[in-house]
């Protein structure tokens, strides 16, 4: 009699297991030495998600969709990778990447340079030159401030506040927009070019201030360039894209 109800239990347990979602593996090195390279940062293009490597250059990330996934590899003093994975549905695939050191691309001298007309602009800069509608922090500000952390930057801003929960990553919100339900409004933010997810669950913190080129700030959706809108649906709040020196470089050469 008391067998019944153990052997159902058992029963639904097998029926609702889960299998194993599709994961992927890094392991990331320097071609110099073949040091471990911590604290890269991992993009994946096709989920927007950001990831940083631990102390030995390792990290596991999970993918949303089976196939070819699409990752993009940053760290400081480090020439950029981009690469495609085929990532087999509940399977782990396993890579090693290897990053070339490359020489410092910016220097005061060279970033003046870019703001003249004899040279095409970035997108941060195009905005910025001809009236944008957000505010604009430019590669000068941030050497004359030295933030310690990237947050910095945002203190002071109008139209923004900078909020530390007891738990958690500090915040970016916006003081005109009003959030769900009528609570917090945090930013949307985003990375050269694409826009991932809030303040909350991206912090502005990934990205050391020695990385960054500029950051556009819009305080509320009716600021937010037309080409970022599509991804910002319901983020009435705002949104801050960070560019680095690289994703400035690309958006610079394109038509």
């Amino acid at each position: 009699m008391r067998r019944a109800p153990l052997e159902a239990l058992l029963l639904l347990v097998v029926g609702t297991r889960t299998a194993p979602a599709q994961q992927v593996r890094l392991r990331v090195t320097n071609d110099a030495d073949d040091a471990p390279v911590p604290r890269a940062q991992i993009v994946s293009l096709s989920d927007r998600a950001i990831w940083r490597t631990d102390d030995a250059g390792i990290i596991v990330v999970t993918v949303l969709h089976p196939g070819p996934n699409i990752f993009t590899i940053r760290h400081l003093g480090l020439a950029p990778i981009t690469t495609t994975l085929n990532v087999r549905e509940h399977d782990t695939l396993k890579v090693h990447v290897v990053m070339t050191p490359t020489a410092q691309v910016l220097d005061p001298v060279d970033i003046k340079a870019r703001a003249s007309a004899e040279r095409p602009l970035s997108a941060f800069d195009d905005r910025r030159l001809h009236g944008g509608g957000g505010h604009f922090i430019t590669w000068d500000e941030i050497q004359r401030q030295q933030p310690f952390e990237t947050l910095d930057l945002f203190r002071g801003v109008l139209g923004v506040r900078v909020i530390r929960p007891p738990n958690g990553d500090p915040i970016v919100e916006s003081n005109r927009g009003v959030g769900v339900m009528g609570g917090s409004c945090p930013l949307r933010v985003g990375l050269d070019g694409i826009v991932y997810g809030n303040t909350i669950d991206f912090s502005v913190n990934d990205v050391s201030p020695r990385e960054i080129y500029g950051i556009e700030i819009y305080s509320g959706a009716a600021t937010i360039p037309a080409q970022y809108l599509a991804a910002t649906v319901g983020g009435s709040c705002g949104l801050i894209m960070i560019w680095t020196s690289y994703g400035a470089q690309q958006t610079a050469k394109r038509p």
